[in-house]
């Protein structure tokens, strides 16, 4: 875990993202100074209640044109999916996991050159795996990140 400027795990204090209500997107320099790319693995943190989707976007090129990692706690599931002028189509899904309410969960996602990408779920505190998930796509290579809520 990286820690702020104040010593505080980057999933808590004031450099935490926190979307509040549904149909929030946050993308562009602001909200992470840092690109992704084929042939790269990173992780991102997310904190789910009851019936809350969380979505980070990544090889963002703009609001309509991104890949999508997804958390479902409503439909309980995970997702990945590839966003092309504003179309969702679904990469791969597991339907059969329980996502469990208020945890902090770590999503890895490996992002491999031939456009592999493998999405695994685990919990912060327990590290006990919740679910892992990969599928193919080579829509993007590079681009920004991002977050949505629904």
């Amino acid at each position: 875990m990286v820690p702020d400027l104040g010593g505080n795990p980057v999933q808590h204090g004031d450099y935490a993202l926190q979307l509040t209500g549904a149909s929030q997107i946050q993308i562009g320099a602001g909200v992470l100074n840092a690109d992704a790319a084929a042939g790269e693995a990173f992780d991102w943190h997310c904190y789910v209640s009851s019936g809350e989707v969380a979505r980070h976007l990544f090889a963002v090129k703009d609001q309509n044109n991104h890949y999508i990692s997804e958390v479902n706690n409503s439909g309980e599931a995970l997702r990945l999916l590839v966003e092309a002028s504003g179309t969702e189509v679904t990469i791969v899904e597991d339907t059969t996991i329980v996502i469990p309410d208020d945890e902090w969960l770590r999503c890895n996602i490996d992002w491999q050159s031939d456009g592999s990408i493998t999405m695994t779920v685990t919990e912060v505190d327990s590290g006990t795996q919740v679910g892992q998930i990969s599928g193919s796509d080579t829509t993007y290579s590079a681009g920004g990140h991002g977050w949505e809520s629904l």
